[in-house]
């Protein structure tokens, strides 16, 4: 690494280190010295954009609340880029990119297919108590602990919502059917 001296219009100077006449950044200079594996963490925000609740879609639709209006965010949903073409090539890229992005590459998975088709299962069957097991068997898995975390994935991806079964046993609760929500 070699430095080179830099002076400013208003009298600062200083050694900096540079690659060729262009000079490192911190992180760069942390890669350079520590080697390209080494990261920063902590150094970011985090938000978490949910798609729009009905009271939203109806500020945004300009709509008053009714039985005509919740059907209709039923039917298109609360998506903002959506709504006001009703394109569904976006609600299809959409899909496209959480499976894509959010899970397979996120989570470094070596069978998309399986995600892709288990997520359209859920989708596909709202409301519906599931098992585990009974989802590993349709989808020809020998585990079901990885049924599990793909599962996992669309929860923690926003993709779906578990609700569990109500009983007043924490255990039965537990033990009860799963059911998503979307």
């Amino acid at each position: 690494m070699k430095f080179r001296m830099l002076k400013t219009g208003n009298g600062i100077s200083g050694c900096l280190p540079t690659v060729g006449k262009r000079f490192l950044s911190p992180f760069e200079r942390i890669n350079a010295k520590h080697g390209v594996g080494s990261k920063l963490t902590g150094r970011h925000l985090r938000y978490e954009l949910l798609p729009f609740s009905y009271n939203e879609f109806l500020l945004f639709s300009n709509k008053k609340p009714g039985t005509a209006s919740f059907d209709d965010y039923l039917a298109s949903g609360g998506f903002p880029e959506y709504l006001p073409t009703k394109n569904i090539q976006i609600l299809q890229e959409l899909f496209t990119d959480i499976i894509s992005r959010d899970i397979i590459v996120r989570f470094n998975l070596r069978n998309p297919k399986l995600v892709k088709d288990i997520a359209l299962y859920l989708i596909s069957n709202i409301g519906k108590e599931f098992s585990y097991t009974g989802l590993a068997k349709l989808h020809n898995l020998g585990s079901k602990n990885t049924l599990i975390s793909l599962v996992g994935y669309l929860e923690d991806s926003f993709m779906l919502f578990s609700a569990p079964r109500f009983e007043f046993s924490i255990k039965k609760q537990i033990i009860a059917l799963k059911k998503f929500m979307q």
